[in-house]
């Protein structure tokens, strides 16, 4: 049985490499929503270097299951990405409107 001082810093050693591989990636990730699979990540992090992710969601469009990514750009726009399970970007849209 752990005490209760090797439990916390257990806890916070945990905590701090989660932190660190979350900074790693390049992307900051609010927590809102669903775990990103790496094809999504990787597809996110090519088209929005920097990006912060602020939420995430399941979607069907045009038939088809997508991951719906809600991410603040270094740019400073908000855009709504719909990427399949393959990582393939199926559409952009820009806060206020179309962009692909």
């Amino acid at each position: 049985m752990r005490s209760r001082r090797e439990r916390t810093i257990l806890l916070f050693v945990t905590a701090s490499l989660l932190t660190a591989g979350l900074s790693i990636t390049g992307i900051a990730y609010g927590g809102k929503g669903l775990t990103l699979t790496e094809e999504v990540r990787s597809s996110i992090e090519k088209a929005f270097p920097g990006a912060e992710i602020t939420g995430t969601e399941k979607e069907r469009w045009r038939g088809q299951e997508v991951t719906e990514v809600e991410l603040v750009a270094r740019d400073g726009n908000s855009y709504e990405v719909y990427v399949s399970a393959d990582g393939t970007i199926q559409k952009i849209e820009l806060e206020d409107g179309w962009f692909k």
